[in-house]
């Protein structure tokens, strides 16, 4: 049996995605040496050692957006909020534990939500959903408040859709993956920027971007943790001006 599956199935992890973070994490041991391949082979007889974390939220993601909420002071009380690239669901479960009153979590993959989150009545879960065919009219009521995670896309890709379905007021927070901004041919062979100085032209342009669809930047902090190659990787938060 592979080893994200035994993991799953032992109920170390909820869903496979976890299981994989946790090896390419090496917080996997099988007899006592770390593995970092989801698809070794577990046999009768060896030792499986998971060096866990507090789990306060289903992913690493939630303690990423609890940076900026912190940070900013954003108080999430009743809001409705829209979690694009929700995968299983860090962001959803750091913003209703912040007190959110409902999410609307939308991601463009399958069955990744974490089982915590599948039935709660506060969730509106989407799947095989893009983040740029989402517009103002999808939803039956305002969107007070959207953060985003996305990968293999350059952010700046979905700021459009961002500022059309939020109103005046209406608060962002993005997840800024350099890795995902640079392109390809700018990574070092272990997926690592090489080059810093492009990571923050980016950024600028973002920036830049965002301020002339009318969301104003309000501050960028650093992700308390690093991307899974080790990227530093940002947090952005953005209001949305008036029309």
């Amino acid at each position: 049996m592979k080893l994200s599956i035994y993991l799953v199935e032992q109920g170390y992890y909820t869903t496979r995605s976890q299981a994989h973070n946790a090896i390419k994490e090496r917080k996997v041991t099988v007899n006592n040496r770390i593995v970092t391949k989801d698809g070794y082979e577990v046999n009768d007889g060896d030792v499986i050692t998971v060096a866990r974390e507090d789990d306060t939220y289903v992913s690493r993601g939630g303690y990423k957006l609890r940076e900026a909420l912190t940070a900013f002071k954003i108080d999430l009380t009743d809001l409705v909020v829209l979690d694009i690239g929700a995968s299983t669901g860090g962001f959803t479960d750091c913003v209703l534990q912040h007190g959110a009153g409902k999410v609307y979590a939308y991601d463009v993959g399958h069955d990744q939500l974490a089982e915590k989150l599948r039935n709660d009545p506060r969730i509106v879960s989407k799947e095989g959903v893009n983040g740029r065919d989402l517009h103002r009219d999808d939803f039956p009521e305002k969107i007070d408040f959207i953060c985003m995670d996305v990968s293999f896309i350059s952010c700046s890709k979905l700021l459009a859709n961002i500022a059309d379905i939020l109103h005046e007021g209406g608060q962002a927070v993005i997840l800024f993956k350099p890795q995902f901004e640079v392109g390809p041919n700018n990574l070092n062979n272990k997926g690592v920027v090489k080059n810093n100085a492009l990571a923050a032209a980016k950024m600028k342009e973002t920036r830049e971007m965002a301020r002339i669809l009318k969301l104003k930047l309000k501050g960028t902090v650093r992700s308390p943790i690093t991307g899974q190659n080790g990227n530093q990787e940002y947090l952005m938060y953005f209001v949305k001006e008036g029309e």
